[in-house]
């Protein structure tokens, strides 16, 4: 078990060494805003950057019933840079691996698929955003309610405005919610019907995106700042936990050790009374 822990924050402690030399190199970032769509499985995220991206009849993000993004995959336009995340829920490595590509994002799409409030892993994960964010997370954080077109309207306000209430509960604050349907979005782009187009409310987020996103690329700095100093803390908590783990093995072979000296002890002792009894013959 002790093993196991350490292997766990040695892991950590290497991860967060990694982030913080992908932020701190220079190439590794474009000059071009990022967005970043994250969420559970079957959310919705794939199908969303599809319709973002124009990519109506041919998916450039894979898009399934089942778990299908297990890696970041990115797709550079003419302005903007578009990060596809794996679901939050399918395992501690895919969540990390979303976080990893969220990191970087100067703009993030939580996507929540309306069937009921916030589940617990979704409410986790936005505080590691707020975190991640800083001062700039209520502009820097969009939340998406997806696939509207699969419930009444009058349900999908009920859940934005639980979701609204879930937000300030535990953020502090409500982030900017879209209520969007890709599917009309999709059928209204192909029958070009423009009713289908504006209800879905595609355009009305991509409108919202990119006044976030340009005006982000100035925040840029004081994130990496805010960014590096989280992660020092981080490191510096890790190294704590460590360094208690070193001491409370070693007091444990200290204390293993005891009995065998007791036991050296009374031979040699008893040795010294064989060598005294000799010596008096």
């Amino acid at each position: 078990m002790v093993n196991s822990n350490i292997a766990i924050l040695i892991d950590r402690k290497e991860t967060l060494c990694r982030k913080a030399d992908l932020i701190l190199t220079p190439s590794s970032r474009s000059d071009k805003p990022m967005i970043a769509a994250c969420g559970l499985v079957n959310a919705g995220k794939s199908y969303l950057l599809n319709m973002l991206t124009q990519h109506i009849d041919d998916e450039f993000f894979p898009v399934a019933d089942q778990r299908e993004t297990a890696r970041v995959k990115m797709l550079e336009t003419d302005n903007y840079i578009y990060v596809d995340t794996p679901g939050l829920d399918a395992s501690d490595s895919d969540t990390g691996e979303a976080m990893t590509g969220i990191d970087q994002a100067d703009v993030v799409l939580f996507v929540h698929q309306p069937q009921g409030e916030l589940e617990e892993n979704e409410k986790e994960f936005l505080c590691r955003l707020k975190q991640s964010f800083g001062e700039f997370a209520e502009q820097n954080i969009i939340l998406v309610l997806s696939k509207t077109d699969k419930e009444e309207q009058e349900k999908i306000d009920e859940i934005a405005d639980k979701v609204q209430q879930q937000c300030l509960e535990f953020l502090n604050f409500s982030p900017r919610i879209f209520k969007v349907s890709g599917q009309r979005f999709k059928s209204g782009t192909q029958q070009h019907k423009d009713g289908l187009i504006r209800h879905s409310h595609i355009n009305d987020l991509a409108s919202h995106i990119k006044i976030v996103a340009d005006a982000s690329v100035e925040t840029r700095d004081i994130r990496v700042i805010q960014t590096i100093d989280a992660l020092l803390e981080r490191m510096e908590l890790t190294e704590a936990e460590l360094e208690r783990y070193r001491v409370n093995v070693q007091n444990k072979l200290h204390e293993s050790f005891v009995p065998f000296n007791r036991l050296i002890d009374t031979l040699r002792s008893t040795i010294e009374n064989f060598e005294n009894q000799y010596k008096n013959i």
